[in-house]
């Protein structure tokens, strides 16, 4: 039974984006992208190699598990590496990654498609980041003896795991050679409430591996650096319409050298016009090479994808956007890796990093522009808080690390890779 009603909201969700997909490009992409996907997984796959394959739902999952995937193809280079995504945002951006052999969608989740799926990747080693779990994978690959490993995850009460009805996504976990949570109260809500304690580690987040590694990297942006021309910076990363307004009516109380730089979640061409509504004196950053005015602007739009945790580098303070969206805020690791104080909305509560960046005295959330208004004015005139918070942080993103080595450990003592 509860296989039927899986497969029945599987179907509805089908439907549902078939019907979105006239209107929504999303929606459209996710359908557009999974036609035809045994001639591409074909084009790219070998069955007769064998290979590693992670699953991942989005492009913050991508960076969670990227630590992972790049430490797994450093270690054992003669497997290929499959790198699957269910949602568009992750696909889109991340289909030329150079660290897999194979980029693509995860088919819909039935038994043929799982079945075939696996037949051609031929993975000696699966891993699901974080929570995307999916039946008939996970069963095909459970007939086939393939390990599974679920790395970097977070257990809440009100998951579906926990519900009277949630016993097929029980399943999903029991099949699991090993469960990577992030933190100790997540290892302890498995072993209370589903008696999963044997095949569970409190692992840590890889997240933290990734922004360290980025920052190590000292990348730059010169036209940036121009820009700004010795100003210090307020840099606003993914931000929605309600990060915007308030931006927008803060952006003059900051200090006269202070410059705002603001990275939309979304850089379509319309929703760039929107922002551009909320701020009119702004330059985008596709026009710095054109425009003679440049440093005169004090706002700086970034009007494409991949420059934001880079960006991160130049700020004195940052905004992270989401805070006031049914999903919540984007990644405050990466300003944090920077030693920066972090603002954003009030819905972050989910965010387990967050909560203890607010805890250090490093992270704020407001819910007006008054708030933040005094806040970033304390933030940028105390430079004896500033020096503070970024020693705590230095601290505190160093002692978060090495969760990639203890799920690299993990695998070469149970040798998945070397039979």
């Amino acid at each position: 039974m509860a296989v039927f009603w899986y497969n029945t909201g599987l179907l509805l969700f089908k439907v549902g984006v078939w019907i979105a997909s006239w209107f929504n490009p999303k929606a459209r992409a996710w359908m557009v992208g999974r036609r035809g996907w045994r001639k591409a997984l074909a084009s790219g796959a070998k069955p007769d190699q064998p290979a590693i394959w992670m699953h991942c739902a989005s492009l913050g999952e991508f960076e969670q598990g990227r630590p992972v995937l790049e430490a797994l193809r450093n270690e054992y280079p003669s497997y290929r590496i499959v790198l699957s995504f269910f949602s568009p945002s992750g696909y889109t951006i991340r289909k030329n990654y150079p660290g897999a052999d194979v980029v693509c969608y995860l088919p819909r989740d039935t038994a043929r498609n799982a079945q075939e799926f696996i037949q051609v990747v031929n993975p000696k080693l699966i891993l699901f980041v974080k929570y995307d779990l999916w039946h008939y994978y996970i069963q095909e690959a459970h007939q086939r003896q393939i390990p599974l490993l679920l790395i970097s995850a977070v257990f809440k009460p009100h998951f579906v795991f926990f519900k009277p009805y949630g016993g097929l996504f029980v399943q999903m976990l029991v099949r699991m050679k090993q469960i990577f949570v992030q933190t100790k109260a997540d290892a302890e809500l498995l072993a209370s409430r589903l008696n999963l304690r044997q095949q569970v580690q409190v692992g840590g987040d890889t997240r933290y591996d990734r922004v360290l590694a980025i920052r190590a990297q000292n990348q730059r942006i010169p036209a940036v650096e121009s820009w700004l021309n010795g100003r210090r910076a307020l840099v606003a990363g993914s931000t929605w319409p309600g990060d915007d307004q308030l931006l927008a009516a803060s952006v003059n109380s900051l200090p006269d050298d202070v410059a705002l730089i603001i990275a939309p979640h979304e850089i379509d061409e319309a929703s760039i016009t929107n922002v551009c509504q909320v701020y009119p004196d702004a330059v985008r950053f596709s026009q710095l090479q054109e425009r003679e005015d440049v440093t005169e602007k004090r706002i700086l739009l970034i009007d494409n994808i991949g420059m934001l945790a880079v960006l991160y580098r130049y700020a004195s303070v940052a905004w992270v956007g989401g805070g006031f969206e049914k999903g919540g805020i984007h990644n405050t690791l990466e300003p944090a890796v920077y030693g920066i104080p972090v603002l954003f909305g009030p819905n972050y509560r989910k965010f387990h990093e967050a909560v203890q960046l607010i805890q250090l005295g490093a992270g704020f959330s407001v819910t007006q522009a008054t708030e933040a208004q005094k806040i970033l004015v304390k933030l940028f005139d105390d430079r004896a808080l500033e020096q503070q918070i970024r020693e705590k942080l230095d601290q505190f993103t160093l002692q978060q690390s090495g969760a990639t080595e203890r799920i690299m450990q993990h695998i070469r003592q149970s040798s998945y890779l070397n039979g």
